[in-house]
């Protein structure tokens, strides 16, 4: 499998139009940061994180990972949630739907003063997920579901 490059990782990366409707929302970066890989014993061909911030403390990650298993390692973070978690109790996920209908991985949680959701799937070599951090739970999981079905279309533009 031809090694993909960070610009085409980059170039699957939600975009100010696709986030307008999320109000104001101020690019922070990207960078080629680990993330998913955290969770996982094998290293990503490549990798790009990219940062957005928002109003009232509202963060976005978006990550896009390049495997050459990324269907198996989905499913490794399927299995093993509390990593994504930062080893707090999963409090259920948003509802999101890859585009073959199946249900998404997905996954919330409340740690001290943080409020995450966030949902992730493997497409051909690559592994997404968006990640929100929020006010509460329900805006956080509002904003997954709303951005989710926009960063599965994004990833044809890698």
């Amino acid at each position: 499998m031809e090694r993909r490059s960070n610009a085409d990782l980059i170039a699957a990366a939600l975009t100010p139009d696709e986030l307008a409707g999320e109000g104001e929302v101020t690019f922070l970066g990207a960078q080629q940061r680990p993330y998913l890989e955290l969770c996982l014993n094998v290293k990503p061909m490549n990798k790009s994180l990219m940062m957005w911030e928002q109003p009232k403390g509202r963060s976005l990650i978006h990550v896009v990972e390049s495997y050459a298993n990324a269907t198996e390692q989905a499913s490794w973070l399927a299995a093993n949630g509390p990593c994504l978690t930062g080893g707090a109790a999963s409090l259920g996920g948003p509802d999101v739907r890859a585009p073959d209908g199946s249900k998404a991985m997905a996954w919330c949680y409340e740690r001290e003063a943080i409020r995450s959701c966030g949902a992730a799937l493997a497409e051909g070599d690559l592994l997404m997920a968006v990640v929100v951090e929020a006010e509460s739970m329900d805006a956080a999981a509002g904003v997954v579901e709303r951005l989710m079905p926009t960063a599965i279309r994004a990833l044809d533009r890698a």
